[in-house]
């Protein structure tokens, strides 16, 4: 084979390695590259090769949306995609020594990082339906003279096995501004007036923190994805917007107040900005479940109902000294004293004859936690 690729930048690193930076097409992926993988799959839009393949086999539904997104959102960033030349790419400079010029490939180089971005925009050629701007997009990639195979292996673990990726939470916090839940768990996070302020972490919790930013907008979506939003407010206005971030600031702070006691266990977390501390000793020190996130998010849920039970229709607000009422009532109630405790070895008995599923933490105990607590709402009302 012998394919030209024009327009690309040679950088002769210090280190001895040389780098091409340059563009091809969805219809070049396949002339051009190929993925040095252990099995033969993905065939119909990507060249593989078993001999020294080190790769797993790529997901054909990851490729297929991100076919559909490149296919709708033509001017949508599209990362740059790491080859390995393997000695088969030869740069041709425009004049003498000029780092610009063109490589001609008498072979395929082979895909290091970006096997799913390339079979996805690989279908894009394949499909009859795309269109000619979605068929002449350039896909950047950065290529590297590699002539070992083993070096490109280890190049490729790093890449794929060492390498921190953004977290979930980060790349919500760096989304907030797109949604009413980002929008209002920065206020929680933001807001001085907020019981949460100073206690949500972006990405990775400190001891400081309560939760993740992720987390935060998981509980803003317990309480305005459930009955209240659906029943009475919905966020789908700035001005009620607005009315909900208010309302989520008065809840938070009527739970912190009613439930006193066992909100009281922040004050085992340090200050902002400090480490853990023989007074301060951290969440592991916490009596009570309320300020772990299965408290929180089963108080997020509760928080749904509680606030529809208190919404006032003529006025479109709500009764506060309802709310306060229908918490109080729930504090009170003897069966949730118990399980709001954290287990430990003088009450584990007592609170698992109540539920066993009460053993479990986070994600999978908030829901057990969540039906106890309605369970009292609606016994004492």
């Amino acid at each position: 084979m012998s394919n030209k690729i024009s327009n690309v930048l040679q950088i002769v690193d210090p280190s001895g390695l040389t780098y091409y930076l340059g563009t091809i097409t969805p219809a070049q992926i396949m002339e051009l590259t190929f993925v040095p993988c252990v099995v033969n799959v993905n065939e119909d839009v990507l060249v593989i090769r078993t001999q020294q393949g080190y790769q797993r086999e790529g997901d054909k539904k990851r490729m297929t949306q991100i076919r559909d997104f490149y296919s709708t959102n033509t001017a949508s960033l599209i990362p740059p995609v790491l080859l390995s030349t393997r000695g088969a790419w030869k740069f041709v400079p425009k004049t003498a020594n000029s780092p610009f010029g063109s490589i001609e490939a008498t072979d395929q180089a082979a895909i290091i990082d970006g096997q799913h971005r390339l079979g996805g925009l690989s279908m894009i050629a394949h499909d009859g339906d795309s269109s000619e701007e979605a068929l002449h997009r350039n896909i950047p990639f950065m290529a590297v003279q590699f002539d070992d195979v083993k070096i490109e292996s280890d190049e490729f673990e790093v890449i794929n096995g060492k390498q921190k990726g953004i977290k979930p939470s980060h790349l919500k916090y760096i989304r907030k501004n797109e949604s009413f839940g980002g929008n209002a768990a920065d206020m929680l996070k933001e807001d001085p007036d907020s019981v949460f302020a100073g206690r949500i972490a972006i990405a990775t919790r400190a001891d400081y923190d309560l939760i993740t930013f992720k987390a935060a907008t998981d509980l803003v979506a317990y309480t305005f994805d459930s009955v209240f939003c659906q029943n009475a407010l919905r966020p789908d206005t700035e001005e009620n917007q607005q009315k909900a971030m208010s309302i989520l600031l008065a809840y938070w702070k009527a739970v912190s107040n009613i439930f006193g006691n066992m909100w009281a266990d922040v004050h085992m977390l340090p200050v902002s900005g400090s480490n853990k501390s023989p007074s301060n000793p951290g969440r592991n020190k916490f009596e009570y479940r309320l300020l772990e996130e299965t408290g929180l998010r089963a108080f997020a849920r509760l928080g749904s109902n509680i606030l529809y039970k208190s919404w006032i229709p003529a006025s479109a607000d709500i009764a506060w000294n309802t709310v306060d009422d229908h918490l109080r009532k729930v504090a009170q109630d003897p069966t949730v004293q118990i399980v709001m405790q954290k287990l430990k070895p003088h009450n584990r008995d007592q609170i698992l004859a109540i539920d066993p599923k009460l053993q479990m933490q986070g994600l999978a105990g908030w829901t057990t936690l969540y039906s106890i607590l309605y369970g009292a709402l609606e016994r004492n009302n």
